[in-house]
């Protein structure tokens, strides 16, 4: 069996420590002491809910480099006590001291438990295992390898010299007795922490007389410019540190991402057991400042000592978070150009890479659509925060009923319509994590509505549609019908209205009677519970001083202040009358189905909506627009990819393409049926999972 001999650029030695932060050196394959201190500045604890948490750290991080072909990986294995290690000693007489000596070494753990016997082709199996399950492992880290077993194991004859030829191990660690000779390579039995399968940096403590352990790290570009702060967890793994490692790329910070191997090979994982999390930029996580888009919020309080009880939900349940990803400000709705002004909006990659990803959710959109080390982001729905990124992202997405999960260390937009939803690229895996994160919130039913909702209003669609997604939807519609067994309504939605009764007690139509309900729901809501305080908390800190906000966070939360809390409260008031319209006539509740029916409309069509487009000044959003429906009725809604279009772009004057979406709702409390809708389509072949990167399907 023949295997690829990846060659350290340069030997890990004590001798190449170099005082400093890790950043943007030339990396080969050195330690770099990375010297940070995070010790807090004493700002003023102004809120109890946002109590400060003083942090002084001062920790040693390696960073290196495996040059793979023509490709550098680039890495950071975080040292000392506030970081995870585990610690491994000789068993019986001696030390490990002359293992290690003075320098430090990559090491890879195998659990080779029940094989009584190592050979040549079972650690070739193990390797071609890892190297499939893992992105950031790396047959480099065979240097030294750690044989785990709770019972006596041997080797094979020839096992020294398969070791020493194709991988060069120069020392094998195991935690069993070991029988039977390998020429030239150092064998120690050792004793300690138990430690999991994967890759590893050795470092020997003189102080304990054992060798130190610290996992690994693969540092990729944010080459999307998606994420706003790195993170690494402390041992605890409950807080976290910012990186300040950095790979070389434009304008781009380094996401640290842990090897899945840690997690792969548990004997009882949990739920989400190491999922890669990106977080929006508004859910709180201990260790970090939360930044909601805003430099001068960034700054006002300290980093949050308690992680949003949503967030903390997945790291219970093994999900890893590794980084904070963008939000427009405060979670206002902005397109890029004319309104990111305090950051910069994160790039969508589809198409030609100069699309509008949506918001406010855009750092989740982006990341998900561009990254495939990123398994689950998370994202905030008030008014399609999280499904128009999605669509625009070629992703999954959803926004549940309200309510779903707790909001508790969330930044507040509108508490009658906020929701926790997330976004994915397998729909399989879309239906797994939502279960696991709201729980037993919810349930599953056997049987599926029997109605399809496709309102003429919406279908066929408008003349400024890509031309190539209508036969999509007609394809998905008739596909859906087959799967359901269900029956298509296609009644306009402004006649179920009108003829509801509803029309006749209120005499407006829905354009007018909720024109002004969404702008001072969110605008008046934001400002009084979240702006003005803010700004209180600032002009303390800053002699009286205002801090700058967006444009459109501005002329919104005046847009609230100009209606007050009778105009608040008379929009919750047209709010819930529509509400009671959708639940009884639109979604109706059924006991077998749970919602008697599915509502359908197009939600991204395969249109360009150009990132270097000149947009008007920004207003209040007026009107009734598709995605107030399910913040309005409370229920959930998903957005599903359909397939992709081609355009001829005006960025690179080439034909690509763009995805197209649908969006689908459910009654309030019928989550699951959507998500197990999608599941079950993508198993019948009606949808298909979708790729990161330009295109969102593979060609045909």
């Amino acid at each position: 069996m023949s295997f690829l001999r990846l060659a350290l650029v340069a030997s890990l030695s004590a001798s190449t420590l170099a005082s400093g932060p890790a950043g943007n050196e030339n990396y080969q394959f050195q330690a770099r002491n990375s010297l940070r201190s995070l010790s807090s500045t004493n700002r003023l604890n102004v809120r109890g809910d946002l109590a400060p948490v003083g942090i002084s750290i001062e920790q040693t991080s390696y960073t290196f480099s495996i040059q793979d072909g023509t490709d550098d990986k680039i890495y950071i294995s975080p040292a000392g006590d506030k970081f995870k290690k585990y610690s491994l000693s000789a068993n019986g007489r001696g030390s490990l001291k002359q293992e290690v000596g003075g320098a430090i070494m990559p090491v890879t753990a195998f659990d080779v438990t029940g094989q009584s016997q190592v050979t040549c082709d079972t650690m070739g199996d193990a390797v071609s295992k890892y190297l499939s399950a893992d992105d950031v492992w790396n047959e480099a880290f065979m240097q030294t390898i750690l044989l785990k077993s709770d019972s006596p194991i041997s080797f094979s004859s020839d096992l020294h010299e398969c070791l020493s030829t194709h991988w060069g191990i120069s020392v094998v660690l195991s935690t069993a007795q070991t029988q039977g000779s390998l020429q030239g390579i150092d064998i120690k039995t050792v004793s300690g922490q138990d430690v999991p399968a994967g890759p590893y940096i050795a470092s020997y403590n003189a102080s304990s007389d054992t060798v130190d352990l610290t996992e690994v790290f693969r540092l990729y570009r944010d080459q999307e410019q998606a994420f706003t702060t790195p993170l690494i967890p402390f041992a605890d793994g409950q807080s976290f540190c910012p990186l300040a490692a950095q790979v070389d790329g434009m304008n781009t910070i380094s996401i640290p991402v842990p090897s899945r191997l840690y997690t792969k090979y548990l004997a009882d994982p949990r739920p989400l057991e190491g999922v890669r999390v990106a977080v929006k930029d508004l859910y709180d996580v201990a260790g970090v400042p939360s930044g909601l888009g805003n430099r001068a919020y960034w700054l006002t309080y300290e980093p949050r000592n308690v992680t949003a009880v949503s967030i903390q939900r997945l790291i219970d349940q093994g999900a890893v978070i590794i980084g904070k990803v963008k939000t427009s400000q405060f979670a206002n709705g902005e397109t890029p150009t004319a309104d990111w002004q305090d950051q910069f909006s994160p790039f969508n990659i589809r198409g030609d890479g100069y699309m509008d990803p949506s918001t406010s959710s855009a750092g989740s959109g982006a990341s998900i659509g561009a990254y495939d080390w990123v398994d689950v982001t998370i994202g905030s729905d008030t008014g399609g925060s999280v499904r128009d990124p999605a669509a625009n992202n070629g992703a999954f997405g959803i926004r549940p009923s309200h309510t779903a999960i707790s909001l508790e260390g969330v930044m507040p937009m509108s508490a009658p319509l906020d929701t926790a939803g997330f976004l994915t690229r397998d729909a399989k895996e879309f239906a797994e994590f939502g279960k696991a994160w709201y729980g037993d919130r919810f349930e599953s039913y056997g049987q599926k509505p029997k109605t399809i909702f496709v309102p003429n209003d919406y279908f066929p669609l408008p003349a400024d549609a890509n031309p190539g997604a209508q036969p999509i939807y007609d394809s998905f519609i008739d596909s859906l019908q087959t799967y359901l067994n269900a029956s298509i309504d296609t009644r306009s939605f402004a006649d179920i209205w009108n003829s509801s009764g509803t029309m006749d007690q209120v005499q407006q139509t829905i354009p007018l009677f909720l024109n002004e309900t969404y702008p001072t729901l969110i605008g008046y809501y934001q400002w009084t519970n979240f702006g003005k305080p803010w700004f209180e908390d600032y002009a303390s800190q800053h002699d009286g001083r205002t801090p700058f906000i967006d444009s459109q966070p501005a002329v919104r939360w005046a847009y609230g202040r100009q209606r007050g809390e009778s105009g608040y409260q008379e929009e919750l008031r047209r709010k819930n009358v529509f509400k009671d319209f959708f639940s009884t006539h639109v979604l109706k509740a059924d006991n077998e189905t749970c919602t008697d029916a599915l509502f359908l409309y197009p939600i991204n069509t395969g249109t360009t909506s150009y990132r270097n487009g000149y947009k008007a000044p920004p207003q209040p959003p007026f009107g009734i627009f598709n995605e107030a429906y399910a913040p309005f009725h409370e229920g959930p809604e998903i957005s599903i990819p359909l397939s992709q279009v081609p355009y001829n772009s005006t960025i690179t004057n080439h034909v690509e393409y763009l995805p197209v979406s649908v969006a689908i709702m459910a009654r309030p409390g019928c989550d699951y049926v959507l998500l197990d809708l999608a599941a079950g389509l993508q198993d019948a072949g009606i949808i298909s999972a979708t790729q990161t990167g330009s295109l969102t399907y593979p060609l045909k």
